[in-house]
């Protein structure tokens, strides 16, 4: 009997001892990588930075992973110091602008002058094609860093960032059961089984190429408004970030959280739901007749056709959105404010935050006593024609231009106890900063799912086709399509502005903002880091 059971030990044991060799074997050769959220500066031990393969713990297809901002900070905090850590997705990034473009730059900016006794260490950790799932996960680590505040924007990307429940990413719709699974993640053997996984499924499956990233991650294309997918996303936020909120608290780090923004006046529902051939045939002829209507320019017709349709079937989205665009015209402004905000709900393709992603912040707000809600959505209303956030603040679907980016540092900034608006003329961006982000919006909006007949990326907008003449224009082209780093893009600026004798300071930051905030323009050199 004893053998017997000195067997049945060995035979369990020797598979975990076998495993735990193998993964000191693994990293004895220095097999796979260390996901920690930061790692010695290579340029001086002194100091941390985020790490590189942060990120790749979050996706299966490690082509997918995404890198964040080279920020590096003391790893001895000195007295005096203000250090803020910067948690979220593609806006919190700055994304096209980046670099000084983005809103924590901004920030930092204002709380410079505004304590110029203080060194203020700003460090943003967020990354492009994530989600709350990363968030929780970075704010676990950043505790352990001496924050003074941690800053939160994030929940565009909730269904298709890493892990979403409708992303090609995802690991299951159980957040308890996907937090195991990235735990395992951390073992070289669990990264070698992926790495042997990937290496099989990149010659099973289908082909990536001239397919953008948010193409590439938007699995279920389809998750309509109040089904089974649409509400697990929202339990997955609130879970996720109530597990952040709860480690912030208990460190007693202060949290300043965001409501989102987005576009509702001018951009038309990507995928509405259910197709059009599925209703009925009365809702199919009045839709037409709209339609038909519109393209007409006879906007009564058009708008008692579609109020008929839309008392069939008040679901489709498209049919809520035309109604918005005829209201807006007929000065009913509150009417069409409402119309606007039900075609984004009712928006199959979730690319934009339903509200009750904003309904969830509100609530945990409420619940931690560390956080504080930034209002940026009041602050964009605001800021907007009749109140309804369009293309004059937002580039695409949810990133927004230079000017937006200075309203979301303002509500930053006042939420943190800021007395002063932050004059957004004033940023130090330059004209490149600002011709990057137009280039790049330039060409996401030629590929899916911003151009009706695109399928995958969309060619590279030529130098002619966006009149690249000036030397700014010149490096800022190079900078978003050819490869060219910022640091780079700036010596050469600044080079040109010393060889024309001018000062630069005065070349870069009315123009720079004045250009991001003309609205109708451009999107990314790489359409698919615009994940939301």
């Amino acid at each position: 009997m004893r053998r017997r059971l000195l067997f049945r030990i060995i035979a369990v044991a020797l598979p975990l001892v076998l495993l735990l060799v193998l993964e000191g074997v693994l990293r004895l050769f220095h097999f796979g990588y260390d996901p920690s959220l930061f790692i010695e500066y290579p340029g001086n031990s002194d100091y941390w930075v985020m790490n590189p393969n942060a990120s790749r713990l979050y996706f299966s297809d490690q082509l997918n992973a995404t890198t964040g901002n080279q920020e590096p900070f003391r790893k001895e905090k000195e007295a005096g110091t203000m250090r803020i850590f910067v948690l979220g997705e593609s806006t919190t990034i700055g994304y096209p602008y980046f670099h000084n473009g983005s809103f924590h730059r901004m920030l930092q900016w204002r709380l410079m002058h505004d304590h110029p006794d203080k060194k203020i260490e700003m460090v943003n950790v967020s990354l492009t094609a994530v989600n709350s799932y990363t968030v929780a996960g970075f704010a676990r680590e950043v505790v352990e860093f001496q924050p003074d505040a941690v800053l939160i924007y994030t929940g565009h990307n909730e269904y298709y960032g890493a892990l979403g429940v409708g992303s090609t990413e995802r690991l299951g719709s159980s957040p308890g059961m996907v937090r195991l699974l990235l735990w395992t993640r951390r073992s070289r053997v669990v990264q070698l089984m992926g790495k042997v996984m990937g290496w099989f499924g990149s010659r099973v499956g289908g082909s990536r190429a001239g397919r953008t990233r948010m193409e590439v991650m938007a699995g279920d294309q389809q998750i309509a408004f109040g089904s089974k997918e649409y509400y697990k996303g929202i339990l997955q936020f609130r879970q996720n970030m109530d597990a952040a909120l709860g480690v912030l608290q208990s460190a007693g780090v202060p949290v300043y959280w965001s409501n989102l923004v987005c576009n509702e006046k001018d951009l038309r529902p990507m995928m509405s739901w259910p197709e059009v051939q599925r209703l009925t045939p009365v809702f199919q002829q009045q839709l037409v007749r709209g339609v038909q209507a519109l393209g007409a320019g006879d906007s009564l017709a058009a708008w008692n056709a579609l109020l008929a349709a839309d008392s069939v079937d008040s679901g489709y989205a498209l049919c809520r959105y035309y109604l918005g665009k005829l209201a807006y015209e007929r000065e009913e402004f509150g009417l069409a404010g409402r119309y606007f905000e039900s075609a984004k709900e009712l928006d199959a393709l979730r690319f934009r935050a339903p509200d009750s992603i904003n309904g969830v912040i509100r609530e945990l707000v409420k619940k931690y006593s560390v956080a504080h809600l930034v209002d940026a959505r009041a602050a964009f209303a605001a800021a907007s024609a009749h109140g309804i956030v369009g293309d004059s603040l937002v580039l695409d679907h949810v990133h927004p231009n230079l000017r937006g980016y200075a309203l979301l540092a303002d509500a930053f900034y006042l939420a943190m106890g800021g007395k002063e608006r932050i004059h957004y003329s004033d940023m130090p961006v330059t004209v490149v900063d600002s011709l990057n982000g137009e280039y790049r919006i330039a060409h996401l909006k030629r590929s899916w799912p911003f151009a009706d007949s695109a399928h995958g990326v969309a060619a590279v907008p030529s130098r002619e086709e966006l009149s690249v003449a000036g030397p700014e224009e010149q490096i800022a082209y190079s900078l978003a399509f050819e490869h060219l780093g910022w640091e780079e893009a700036m010596d050469r600026l600044y080079a040109d502005y010393s060889r024309r004798g001018a000062s630069g300071e005065g070349q870069g930051g009315d123009g720079g903002v004045d250009a991001g905030a003309s609205g109708g323009g451009g999107v990314s050199g790489t359409g698919g880091d615009a994940l939301r």
